[in-house]
């Protein structure tokens, strides 16, 4: 959970616990998130990447890791990891032993203010000969957009994307394939707004354009990759909407709901064109996948001016056809989540979390309006 005043917090949907991971006032923006392997989430904001593992949360000019390239021999005792350099404060780690080797440092404090790497030493345990490499998080990596692609993770900034060398979260060294590059063409009239990737390919989302870039090759230190247009009349400024549904990509823009199949661009809601010019886009859409009675749906939360008030609706898709849904009167955003293996989706009004569609078993109230529509 990314807070109003610039914190965040993570929720056990298991039993309900709440971690504060940062107090108010660290993020400035509104942030963008993916999950790298199964070890952490990389957080991109206009404030920079940051990172959080669960335990330890990175922010730029802190540790990010520590490598052991040579383990020593002869410690009969755990030495004393020390830092010198790099401008930095208030950082400690612990090596572990094996076999009288350092074998790995973990992190305890990533500190804060580092403007280049530390040098790594170690004092005591009785051992000689080790060496280990530390990284920092990078500064200057800020952006909008955040995805996980290809063994990297690439952040997204108005025309700019960063990515950080091959296999790492943290490397930025440009000697290590790690770079950047800018999209120059038209068909990009904005800022890309998104990134998701899929199949091999990393799919940008412009404001009225979508480019796929994949084929990435590393060749010395130099990381080349394809660039392609999909499209340069669709697009969305709707981050939170975009959604992988098996080998497709569905989004939301002001016009309606698109799917990408491979290189092709399709509307997928003919059935709501109605709906669409009273949907308030001044206010937060989001989405997710549900399994609901075991039917796996992409639902999409909005806004929608009625008559009398405004009401906060879902539209849901499945097999081809839509149905509406009211899983609260203050629902603002959804977002989805996946607990031993099935999948769920979550809601907040601005001060809770709960699991939408959770009740199989009570009577749906149901408005029956002509027979004439699907469902």
């Amino acid at each position: 959970l990314f807070t109003a005043a610039g914190g965040s917090q993570a929720v056990n949907l298991g039993n309900s616990s709440v971690v504060t991971i940062t107090g108010g006032g660290t993020f400035s923006g509104t942030p963008a998130m993916d999950q790298w392997k199964s070890e952490r989430v990389v957080i991109a904001d206009t404030s920079g990447m940051y990172s959080w593992d669960g335990t330890l949360f990175h922010s730029p000019g802190s540790l990010a890791t520590i490598s052991v390239t040579v383990g020593g021999s002869g410690y009969t005792t755990t030495p004393t990891v020390t830092f010198t350099g790099g401008g930095g404060v208030n950082a400690t780690a612990v090596a572990t032993l094996a076999s009288g080797a350092v074998t790995q440092i973990n992190i305890t404090a990533v500190g804060s203010g580092f403007t280049a790497a530390p040098a790594i030493g170690f004092t005591g345990g009785g051992g000689t000969g080790t060496t280990a490499v530390a990284f920092i998080m990078p500064t200057g990596m800020n952006g909008e957009a955040i995805s996980s692609y290809s063994g990297r993770v690439f952040v997204f900034n108005g025309r700019l994307f960063s990515y950080t060398a091959p296999n790492t979260w943290y490397d930025v060294n440009t000697a290590n394939a790690a770079g950047s590059s800018t999209i120059t063409e038209g068909s990009l009239r904005q800022k890309i707004f998104a990134a998701k990737a899929l199949d091999n390919y990393l799919y940008v989302f412009g404001d009225s354009s979508i480019l796929i870039l994949g084929d990435l090759k590393v060749t010395g230190s130099i990381t080349t990759f394809s660039q392609t247009f999909l499209s340069s009349t669709t697009g969305s400024t709707l981050p939170n909407s975009i959604t992988a549904l098996e080998r497709a990509i569905l989004f939301v823009n002001k016009y309606g709901v698109y799917a990408l199949f491979g290189a092709s661009v399709q509307k997928v809601s003919k059935g709501l064109d109605g709906i669409f010019p009273k949907i308030d886009f001044s206010q937060p859409i989001s989405a997710g996948l549900a399994q609901i009675y075991n039917i796996l749906c992409y639902v999409f939360s909005f806004t929608y001016q009625d008559v009398n008030s405004n009401r906060s609706l879902q539209a849901l898709l499945f097999d081809g056809k839509w149905f509406l849904t009211s899983q609260g009167p203050a629902l603002t955003r959804v977002a989805p989540a996946s607990i031993n293996g099935v999948l769920s989706i979550w809601g907040t009004s601005g001060t809770d979390v709960r699991q939408l569609y959770s009740n199989t078993t009570a009577t749906i109230a149901t408005t029956l309006v002509t027979g004439l529509y699907d469902l």
